[in-house]
């Protein structure tokens, strides 16, 4: 597993801190979310890491990450491989800029997905999560979508835990005694 951070510092009122860095971002919305800044830079990094160090099997994406996940797997060139499927929560359909010449109503993103929403979130509204969701190719059995009655976290408890796993081992050759019910996921604080 690979942990990739945010590029950018967020500049804040005050000194909570969660990392002794204090918060970071991919990009930076301006006038009224038209403009994404540090876009171009964050996505050229992206796909730059993806192409020196990966293939990676998957990308696993919270809040903006989840969305630069999503445009990062829609950005790759032609001439890298796709990840297998995207783990998205908390994530939103990005607003314009970026993803006018990448997602549409009529380019959707052909990758198997799990999205997580959380109805009391009020750092991304339900209602953007869902949008994101319409980013991808509806096969039927995915997009996956799990919503909880919490906020802006991904839920550990057992029974989302075991769609988490039904939904990974899909995609992967290894035993699903590595990911049984007794893994203790921890979020990392």
């Amino acid at each position: 597993m690979v942990s990739i951070h945010q590029a950018f510092h967020v500049r804040q009122s005050t000194d909570i801190s969660d990392s002794g860095e204090g918060p970071r971002a991919w990009f930076f919305y301006e006038q009224d979310g038209q403009v994404y800044r540090h876009y171009d830079e964050s996505i050229r990094f992206l796909q730059e890491f993806w192409s020196t160090n990966g293939p990676f099997d998957a990308l696993l994406g919270f809040s903006q990450g989840a969305t630069m996940s999503v445009l990062l797997a829609a950005t790759l060139p032609p001439h890298l491989p796709k990840p297998k499927f995207l783990f998205l929560s908390g994530g939103y359909a990005p607003h314009t800029t970026p993803s006018h010449n990448v997602l549409s109503p009529t380019k959707k993103l052909d990758i198997p997905s799990l999205h997580v929403i959380g109805r009391a979130d009020t750092v991304v509204p339900a209602s953007w999560s869902e949008a994101l969701v319409t980013c991808f190719e509806d096969r039927g059995d995915q997009p996956v979508v799990v919503v909880h009655h919490g906020g802006h976290y991904i839920p550990t408890d057992v029974e989302n835990r075991k769609v988490y796993r039904e939904f990974v081992m899909r995609f992967t050759t290894r035993s699903p005694s590595l990911l049984s019910d007794s893994t203790s996921l921890k979020p990392s604080l």
